[in-house]
């Protein structure tokens, strides 16, 4: 294509569902990835694959609406034009905001989450389901409330969303806060705690105003009378007149288990070990109680913000002492290894005197045998001459100066010192 071709969105609209992209694309000399594109950025509906397909075959398929622009210059798109700056992101106005959260029915967060809770293979004895995906929202349930918890944390997040708070998923190394201590029974008096609780590899938060929230959903544990039953164990609510009849041909008998309640508990924890739970009780669900959860967490801010303070100030203090000790131990190694060095460097110019000293009773030794050897004659006396230098090489000089420059002073000891303290340590590091 040569020229710049410029189409309205409703235009645009139009052709998509009048046509194949194909089609398009050959009229206006263009891809059909183009056109794709362009839908894209200006928020158009297209066709499904194969649409145009059962059109043929005399299918009815109903055309969707063109919602309005999701933001104001949502107006065209233009063709051919290299390097097009996708639609420029002004402010919203309130009624393209309200209409676009109207339009967004289920978070991005939690697509297929009921798709990856339900297809667990592995679960705890008490029945609570172990995702095989391993970054999901952070929720601990049983089959029987795979509905209700993804309907409660579907709404609970778009709430946050509306008042404009970002929900998100951290791991381990950039996550705001460490995951807390907590148990899943429904009695707060039982001093126990549930150890195997699954988690994902990433906790859920939600930043309110600066603050940091977590949040986990889980369902309640209980205990409820059981009758066991061919291998398994049925809930005494659940015993049916069916289960009797069966009864009457197995060894049966009725205890008490440890099993899920069917009732959810909406757990935020923040710093300074704050946690605050809200239980699903018969009178009013926790889904109907999104607006006043997030008032309750915004009212919470200034607290939290004092505690979040104090935790920075208490941890820069903890910075300042760990760094004035690691200075302090520095200073002690540096005194260690000077001393050190002049203990070395003080046994090292004894041994050289010493060393000296036995060099020049040798050296006086072949001076004497040297003036005995001058008043011998030939061939003797060079036979012996030979030898007495040989013997000198082999014993070596007996030059001071030669000595005092193999000493080795303090300074030069020091770095060979503190060289080998950094090698043992990196050494004992590799053996643990």
């Amino acid at each position: 294509m040569t020229d710049k071709v410029t189409i309205t969105r409703e235009d645009l609209y139009k052709f998509v569902w009048e046509e194949s992209l194909g089609k398009i694309a050959k009229r206006y000399g263009i891809s059909p990835t183009e056109i794709t594109v362009a839908c894209n950025k200006l928020d158009i509906p297209k066709p499904q694959q194969g649409h145009w397909t059962k059109i043929d075959l005399g299918h009815q398929i109903p055309r969707p609406e063109l919602p309005e622009p999701f933001y104001e210059d949502q107006t065209s798109w233009t063709f051919g034009l290299k390097n097009q700056t996708p639609v420029i992101r002004k402010q919203r106005s309130p009624r393209l905001k309200k209409k676009a959260f109207e339009r967004l029915v289920e978070h991005p967060l939690l697509k297929d989450l009921r798709r990856h809770l339900s297809v667990a293979r592995y679960k705890t004895r008490e029945g609570y389901l172990k995702p095989n995906k391993k970054i999901i929202a952070d929720i601990f349930i049983t089959p029987e409330c795979v509905d209700k918890a993804a309907a409660l944390a579907n709404t609970l997040f778009l709430a946050f969303l509306k008042e404009g708070y970002e929900v998100y998923f951290a791991g381990y190394y950039d996550s705001p806060l460490s995951r807390p201590d907590y148990d899943i029974f429904e009695d707060d008096k039982k001093e126990r705690r549930f150890k195997d609780i699954w988690t994902p590899i990433k906790s859920t938060f939600v930043n309110i105003e600066g603050v940091a929230f977590g949040i986990k959903i889980f369902e309640m544990l209980t205990e409820e009378k059981a009758i066991y039953l061919d291998g398994d164990y049925i809930r005494l609510s659940e015993y049916t007149p069916a289960h009797q009849r069966k009864a009457k041909y197995h060894h049966t008998w009725e205890t008490v288990i440890e099993c899920g309640s069917r009732r959810l508990c909406l757990m935020f924890y923040s710093h300074g070990k704050w946690i605050y739970r809200f239980k699903d009780v018969d009178g009013k669900p926790l889904d109907k109680q999104a607006s006043e959860i997030v008032q309750y967490l915004k009212d919470q801010i200034p607290e939290l913000l004092a505690i979040k303070e104090r935790l920075r100030l208490e941890r820069e203090q903890r910075d300042r002492e760990w760094e004035e000790e690691k200075r302090l131990r520095e200073i002690e190694r540096h005194k260690a290894f000077i001393e050190q060095a002049y203990q070395r460097s003080a046994t090292h110019i004894e041994e050289i005197i010493q060393n000296w000293g036995e060099a020049v009773k040798v050296h006086n030794f072949f001076n004497s045998i040297e003036r005995d050897i001058e008043k011998l004659e030939e061939p003797r006396r060079s036979e012996l001459l030979e030898r007495t230098r040989l013997a000198k090489e082999l014993v070596g000089t007996v030059d001071p100066l030669k000595y005092m420059a193999a000493w080795k002073t303090p300074i030069e000891i020091y770095p060979a010192l503190n060289k080998r303290r950094d090698r043992e340590f990196w050494e004992d590091d590799d053996e643990d």
